[in-house]
């Protein structure tokens, strides 16, 4: 068996010393250009990899590798958010002894100010990476170029927000499931129907891939026949849907209902048309919240799409991890596959809340 090649190999190949290759491995200054090509193109033929206990060890031997998690709060005990929180501690056991320290900061989802003022510790360098979400526009670019400049990781889970730039994204694709969630009601519903994308929020909520989704369910019926109904609904969940005089007119109607409701909130709406006996209507909804589950189970919504957030949560500081420690190609870009789930199969997933 051959032996691995080592960073002293790398630098006798590339006739330069120890510490310039490591210098060159770690993406630190002081390298000319020519001499950090020369380095990495042995590195590349060679098929050299960062040791990772090596490098976990050499970073022992200073300062352990700290992880800032911050997402929004939950609203309820049984919180969407509490998912890629889960999936985080679950990578953080799997890396148990290796130095890895994560602190869950958590803020509320329409507070801007708020969130700014958890990024302090961020910006004051105490941390190597950051999990966090892009409800922000303007404070997300700032702390993408802070990290990228100070040489420390990040990660935008739940959402791909397109108006942040050269950032690192582990969600599900938005469009792709926009699209996924036309196909299931219209195989349902068909061309005679009426189709409706429904968004519950709370007042000053972020939109988000709420949209991102609804544009892309709006395309794909277009697509597939250009004089399908379609309408777009946002009801503010403070106030009552009895009140909610152009939802109702639709519901009322005699023709069949496709509803897709773009986020985790569809068993508002299940509920509402159960309490007005409202028939012949199908719902898609997102997430397995325990409240959403209970209606898939007596076929009040016939689909969940399952963002699996707590499978993000996890390839986020599993990748950082690995990124950190053993090889700088990595990628911190995920597209999360679409997860259909029906009556017969939630008990297969381990996101339900």
């Amino acid at each position: 068996m051959e032996k691995p090649v080592g960073i002293k190999e790398i630098a006798k190949l590339s006739n330069t010393s120890i510490g310039t290759v490591d210098r060159v491995l770690n993406n630190r200054t002081g390298v000319s250009i020519k001499t950090k090509e020369r380095v990495l193109e042995v590195i590349k033929k060679t098929g050299y990899v960062k040791n990772n206990v090596a490098s976990r060890l050499k970073l022992s031997a200073g300062k352990k590798i700290k992880i800032a998690v911050i997402l929004p709060k939950g609203n309820s005990k049984v919180s969407y958010w509490s998912l890629p929180k889960n999936g985080v501690k679950k990578a953080l056991n799997e890396l148990n002894n290796l130095g890895v320290e994560v602190d869950f900061i958590s803020f509320r989802s329409d507070d801007i100010k708020e969130y700014k003022n958890l990024l302090s510790p961020v910006f004051n360098d105490e941390y190597n990476g950051v999990i966090t979400v892009s409800l922000f526009d303007e404070i997300s670019n700032q702390l993408v170029a802070y990290c990228t400049e100070n040489k420390k990781e990040l990660v935008f889970i739940d959402n791909k927000n397109n108006n942040v730039t050269n950032a690192n994204f582990i969600c599900q694709n938005s469009i792709k499931s926009g699209r996924v969630a036309g196909r299931l009601l219209y195989n349902c519903v068909g061309d005679s129907g009426d189709f409706i994308a429904l968004t519950f929020l709370q007042k000053s909520e972020y939109q988000g891939n709420q949209k991102v989704r609804e544009l892309a369910f709006k395309e794909f019926l277009e697509q597939k026949n250009p004089k399908i109904n379609i309408h777009t609904i946002v009801h503010t969940i403070d106030q009552n849907l009895e009140n909610n005089t152009v939802l109702n007119n639709l519901l009322n109607s005699k023709t069949t209902k496709g509803v897709f409701i773009t986020n985790s909130r569809s068993y508002l709406f299940s509920n509402y048309i159960k309490s007005k006996g409202l028939k012949n209507i199908k719902i898609v909804g997102f997430d397995l919240n325990e409240k959403n589950v209970e209606e898939l189970k007596n076929e009040n919504i016939q689909y969940l799409i399952n963002q699996k957030p707590e499978l993000q949560g996890y390839q986020a500081l599993m990748k950082i991890f690995q990124k950190i420690t053993q090889d700088d190609s990595i990628s911190l870009n995920i597209d999360i596959p679409i997860e259909i789930i029906v009556k017969e199969n939630f008990e297969d997933s381990s996101d339900v809340l």
